[in-house]
């Protein structure tokens, strides 16, 4: 009960900074975003701190455009999507996954589409509507280059999986002996 009174509280504080605008304190925002955006928010507020519609004014392309080309990376995507949504209920996720990867791919080139980008975009989906999944992707792509490298380069992923072991080799022992 405690708990669902401190959510409340806290979403009506973010209801109150989104009617006044989120970026109007920075020093509060950032309190804020640490605490967490309460899900029920999340959809108005992850698009308003990037400023996606801003972005989305300096793109030079629509989403909509883009789902009606091909993609070089259709048949991988097709091949993940199951993966990712398995359970036979999930048929509108797995169209909305399809179409933004689809997108991504077009727009991003360089990376076409890499196995770990639908885990990212599903969850992406779970909160927002296809097209601002799509532009919060690409913003993330764009603003975090590093990202797309890491989808690029299996050696960096395996990096980053040796580090995560070391670190719970020394800081939570039980986890690393389970993940041995």
């Amino acid at each position: 009960m405690e708990n669902i009174k401190k959510l409340n509280a806290r979403t009506e504080k973010w209801r109150e900074m989104i009617s006044k605008g989120i970026h109007s304190d920075q020093s509060l925002l950032k309190k804020r975003v640490r605490k967490g955006v309460p899900p029920c928010l999340r959809m108005i507020v992850w698009p308003e701190l990037i400023q996606l519609s801003d972005f989305q004014k300096k793109a030079k392309y629509h989403y909509t455009q883009l789902l009606k080309q091909e993609s070089p990376s259709a048949h991988d995507i097709c091949l993940d999507v199951p993966r990712t949504f398995p359970e036979e209920q999930a048929k509108v996720l797995r169209n909305s996954l399809y179409c933004v990867l689809k997108a991504i791919s077009i727009v991003h080139p360089e990376v076409g589409y890499c196995q770990g980008m639908n885990f990212l975009c599903m969850r992406l989906l779970e909160v927002l509507d296809d097209e601002a999944a799509f532009w919060m992707m690409d913003y993330l792509l764009r603003r975090f280059p590093q990202l797309a490298i890491n989808y690029k380069m299996p050696e960096s992923v395996q990096l980053q999986n040796h580090v995560f072991t070391r670190l719970f080799q020394k800081h939570m022992k039980e986890v690393a002996q389970v993940c041995e």
